[in-house]
């Protein structure tokens, strides 16, 4: 397995509801192509973070005689961070994973890609992971994408001896 790209990237709230590429290249073809994504954190903790962005919520989706005086955060569900991951190569789009998970592994390949992406070769060219940032609810969160070309021909080599 030959690592192609590996890169770690910090969002702040201002990268909400954004779309931010990551380009590589693909210096030869492979027979898979896997992709190791995760980012944290999930959940926001803070309670004074979580009592604030309730307060923000309330007061721009909620009339205000429907607002309550003082938010009860534990009535709550958490708020969380909310980032998903695409795939294009040159000008096509290979598909995305849509997934809350903030720890996931993809795999494209001719016969078998993980879930929303598409089956196809992987072959040497211009690749795009496209962070699709939905909702950054803390003050910032820390990324890290990781790209694998599996069975190609330096690998073929390695495995051959």
């Amino acid at each position: 397995m030959d690592l192609i790209l590996e890169k770690e990237l910090v969002l702040t709230a201002q990268s909400s509801k954004t779309n931010v590429a990551i380009p590589f290249s693909v210096q030869e073809d492979y027979q898979a192509l896997r992709i190791e994504f995760e980012y944290g954190p999930k959940v926001v903790e803070d309670p004074e973070m979580k009592r604030t962005l309730l307060e923000m919520c309330a007061q721009k989706y909620m009339e205000e005689s429907e607002r309550p005086g003082k938010i009860e955060i534990d009535k709550y569900k958490n708020i969380v961070n909310l980032i998903t991951v695409s795939l294009d190569y040159e000008d096509h789009y290979l598909g995305c994973a849509h997934r809350q998970d903030p720890v996931q592994v993809h795999r494209i390949t001719p016969d078998g890609s993980s879930p929303g992406f598409f089956d196809c070769n992987i072959e040497q060219g211009e690749y795009r992971i496209v962070l699709n940032v939905h909702s950054i609810t803390g003050k910032e969160v820390t990324c890290r994408v990781k790209v694998y070309g599996e069975g190609g021909t330096e690998s073929d080599r390695i495995s051959a001896i």
